[in-house]
């Protein structure tokens, strides 16, 4: 496996190509095979912030605050976890080789394309 650069190519009219899969920021879509589907609330808020941040790495303090979640809340690791996993299903992770990656030594998350 080759894995490419963790930037993501901006297209036009804030869309932005994520592998195949094309992410409009404005409708709040993810267009695969020319397949319209729309983000949920929680999808949307943590693509945007891996798209934008460096290195598409959010720390887990940082999905946290993404979420709008409090540090006090229980069960914070399962809640971060379950939302990676449904930004996962909803990239398609298999069928489109996006990679969402834990990094333990980095207490994060990384989104990055691989091939």
């Amino acid at each position: 496996m080759t894995r490419l650069d963790s930037s993501i190519p901006y297209l036009f009219d804030e869309k932005y190509q994520i592998g195949e899969i094309v992410f409009d920021e404005i409708k709040r879509t993810l267009i695969y095979k020319g397949q319209e589907t729309y983000c949920s609330r929680q999808v949307y808020r943590l693509l945007f912030a891996f798209i934008h941040a460096d290195e598409c790495f959010l720390s887990n303090n940082e999905i946290i605050n993404v979420c709008g979640w409090s540090l006090t809340d229980i069960g914070l690791n399962e809640k971060r976890r379950t939302a990676v996993k449904y930004l996962r299903k909803q990239l398609r992770t298999v069928e489109t080789h996006i990679c969402i990656e834990y990094i333990p030594v980095r207490e994060g998350y990384r989104l990055l394309v691989v091939s």
